[in-house]
């Protein structure tokens, strides 16, 4: 009796899991999706002088005579970009050179002047103005330099820490020619480029 049982309970559960077998078992699900995600890198850029690039801004000042101060010249620096970052500035291509000579300048160089109008024949040139100006650097009018143009700073040297995005500042040179410049350097002029950089945040350039 008990082996018929044990037979019986056995055939039904055959029959169950076989039925069971032939169905689809469905559940209850919940799906939640977040659209229009982007990873994107940040901008630093810097405008000058109201010009990205900064190519036009020209400075200048001639006539110069011992003792004459250059009128302070004003740039205007942003930071276009969405970043933060470290600004940063340096003089580059510095030179003197004899743009134009005389005949005071002839003779103290040693050399003999032709005619009215020269040339100058001989003598050994000084061009080296660039010495006998001093020179300043403000940022913000907190002063960041001075001492000889001839002495700015050629590498890269900070000027601000953290310059915030949209963040603005006034960059400003000023000088004088020193009123012991001697007729050496009439007529001569010193030529420089003036560079500015963003660096990201705790970087160098």
């Amino acid at each position: 009796m008990k082996k018929k049982v044990i037979i019986g309970l056995s055939m039904v559960l055959l029959l169950v899991v076989g039925m069971t077998g032939g169905f689809t078992w469905t559940y209850f699900t919940d799906t939640e999706t977040s659209t229009n995600n982007y990873f994107q890198a940040g901008t630093l850029d810097l405008m000058v002088d109201n010009e990205n690039p900064w190519t036009s801004t020209a400075i200048t000042a001639s006539a110069l005579e011992p003792g004459a101060g250059i009128t302070p010249i004003d740039l205007d620096v942003e930071n276009l970009g969405d970043l933060m970052g470290d600004l940063y500035y340096r003089f580059t291509n510095m030179s003197g050179t004899g743009a134009a000579t005389s005949e005071p300048e002839c003779s103290a160089e040693g050399g003999t002047w032709t005619s009215p109008s020269g040339p100058c024949v001989g003598g050994v040139p000084v061009d080296n103005i660039q010495t006998q100006i001093s020179f300043d650097v403000d940022w913000n009018s907190g002063n960041i330099y001075s001492g000889t143009l001839s002495a700015a700073p050629s590498t890269w040297t900070l000027l601000q820490n953290d310059f915030v995005a949209s963040g603005t500042g006034t960059f400003t040179l000023s000088g004088i020619l020193s009123a012991a410049t001697t007729n050496e350097y009439q007529g001569d002029r010193a030529e420089f480029d003036i560079e500015l950089g963003l660096a990201q945040d705790g970087q160098t350039l």
